[in-house]
C-alpha cells in the first residue's frame, strides 16, 4: 500500500488581502474547493474568492508532521508564511492565476 503524503499549504487572496493555510494531500485539488469550482472548501475562504496558491510545502510523512508544520506557518504573518527559508519543502510557488491556461488545464472541462 502507497503512503499518503501530506503537504501544507498557503493561500492568498488578493480581495481581502489575506491568507489562509491549511493541509492537504493534494493542494491543487484543495484549492479548486476553496475557489468553489468543486465541493468541499472551507467555509472561511468563500468570501475571498478566487484564492491564489502561493506556496505548498511538503511532502510530509503523515498528517501529524504536516499539522506540526502547519501549525509553525500559522505563527507567521504576511508574506513570511510563504517566503521562509527555513520551511523543509517548498515544493510549488505561485501565485497561481486561475485564469491560465495551466490552471484551465488542472480544472479539466467545463
Amino acid at each position: 500500500m502507497r503512503s499518503m503524503q501530506w503537504f501544507v499549504y498557503v493561500l492568498w487572496s488578493p480581495h481581502l488581502e489575506r491568507s489562509y493555510v491549511g493541509i492537504a494531500l493534494d493542494p491543487r485539488r484543495r484549492l479548486r474547493q476553496h475557489n468553489g469550482d468543486i465541493q468541499g472548501g472551507a467555509k472561511s475562504t468563500r468570501a475571498g474568492r478566487p484564492w491564489q496558491l502561493r506556496v505548498a510545502y511538503g511532502p510530509f510523512a503523515d498528517r501529524s508532521a504536516a499539522s506540526s508544520a502547519e501549525y509553525a506557518i500559522k505563527q507567521r504573518r504576511g508574506e513570511e508564511r510563504w517566503k521562509s527559508s527555513d520551511l523543509p519543502y517548498a515544493v510549488a510557488e505561485g501565485p497561481e492565476d486561475p485564469g491560465s491556461p495551466e490552471a484551465a488545464a488542472d480544472r479539466g472541462p467545463g
